[in-house]
């Protein structure tokens, strides 16, 4: 068994393969990293040109989401629609005033932790309206997104295809 170990989206992430041919399971971990790192790069919200951010800056106009995007969305609305609005992906703004303003490796390095000064109103992530044939997306200009592991659920799936090209 072959394995390839690195952090990603704030997880440990192992690889693992078996086989012979050494060269196919370096091109397999690479093609599986690249994939993982360009999914973060599109999902997370912690640097400004991020999809997601991008996303959450358009909040109460209609956004172009690429395909990805668009699915996590589908998703989120899913799970939102089946828990009655407790799966709710629009709990940015209090994340963030309890602390998590930033990744986790800042956080656990940085002493000035904080936590709720006051109440925050959480927007309901049902009422967002997608629009599936040209991947639009919109919702209140004070909603904002995180994705509390969602795209990561959803990359698992996906590898396996990635690893076959």
């Amino acid at each position: 068994m072959h394995y390839d170990e690195f952090q990603a989206m704030n997880s440990a992430i192992v690889l693992a393969a078996s086989g012979n041919d050494l060269a196919v399971i370096k091109s397999g971990f690479s093609l599986a990293r690249m994939f993982i790192n360009q999914s973060e790069e599109r999902f997370t919200r912690f640097t400004d040109s991020s999809e997601l951010a991008r996303l959450n800056r358009s909040a109460g106009e209609w956004f172009q989401a690429s395909l990805e995007m668009f699915q996590v969305l589908e998703e989120a609305r899913r799970l939102a629609m089946e828990t009655n609005g407790l799966f709710n992906p629009a709990i940015l703004p209090v994340l963030k005033q309890a602390g998590y303003d930033r990744s986790m490796e800042e956080i656990k390095n940085s002493p000035d932790r904080m936590g709720p000064t006051s109440v925050i109103e959480v927007q309901d992530f049902r009422l967002c309206s997608l629009t599936g044939k040209l991947t639009l997306f919109s919702f209140h200009s004070e909603c904002k997104l995180t994705w509390v592991g969602l795209p990561k659920a959803g990359l698992l799936n996906k590898l396996p295809a990635c690893w076959q090209k």
